[in-house]
């Protein structure tokens, strides 16, 4: 733990000193930074302690308790979305090129039966009608031609989807990779009653294992946040 003053002390009487909103947090693979994180929901540490009771004499008293196994956990979730995080988490390497993707329910306007695309598709597209049937054409570079479904006048509408090529990040999740690990370091604001924010309390963890579960959470009234959870490994 390090303590950080920012500016002159100013003698008061009885002031406070209080850790204030969550931590910041970098995670760092060797001496590489891997990722940051600032926009968090929680950012938060747990140790604790095995313990065996000893007891022993009249009445089998406890004459001793031997404490051992100390442990320190962390816990992230940020708020924001990063692929980085769930790199972290997978121990995936992330690749960045041409990838096929996807595009669901694409609104494609039809004139005289012929809908433009706004991509390139890879393949067939799967066409929802107005009648609400799903066939397959055979695209001809962007256009859908759908005369043969009867669709032969103008704003006529109909859902697209299909793969198409982009650049994008990408990381593979397999059985294989396990959790990175590295260097933790968080920062929190440290504020005073009489003198508002006066210096920031860090936490170093020079080893810091993430133990590979994590969850994803899509909901209709709030942001995707993402979890992660790990300990600190014992170093010389």
């Amino acid at each position: 733990f390090n303590n950080f003053n920012g500016g002159k002390h100013i003698m008061s009487n009885n002031p406070k000193n209080f850790l204030v909103s969550t931590a910041d947090f970098a995670f760092y693979v060797g001496d590489v930074l891997a990722c940051t994180g600032t926009t968090n929901l929680n950012a938060s540490i747990e140790v604790s302690m095995e313990e065996q009771d000893v007891n022993a004499g009249k009445g089998n008293k406890l004459v001793y308790s031997f404490k051992y196994g100390r442990k320190l956990s962390a816990t992230l979730e940020a708020a924001d979305w990063k692929v980085e995080y769930l790199a972290m988490a997978s121990g995936s390497k992330i690749t960045e090129g041409m990838t096929d993707v996807y595009k669901l329910g694409e609104c494609v306007l039809l004139t005289k039966g012929i809908g433009i695309l706004s991509s390139i598709p890879v393949g067939d597209v799967a066409v929802e009608l107005p009648n609400g049937s799903i066939i397959t054409v055979k695209p001809e570079g962007t256009s859908i031609d759908l005369t043969a479904y009867g669709l032969t006048g103008d704003n006529e509408s109909v859902k697209a989807t299909y793969r198409y090529s982009r650049v994008a990040k990408s990381i593979t999740i397999d059985a294989e990779t396990t959790p990175m690990c590295g260097r933790l370091v968080l920062d929190a604001d440290r504020h005073n009653t009489k003198l508002g924010k006066v210096g920031s309390v860090q936490i170093i963890i020079p080893s810091y294992q993430l133990n590979g579960n994590f969850n994803v959470e899509f909901t209709p009234d709030g942001v995707t946040s993402t979890s992660l959870e790990g300990k600190a490994l014992a170093v010389e």
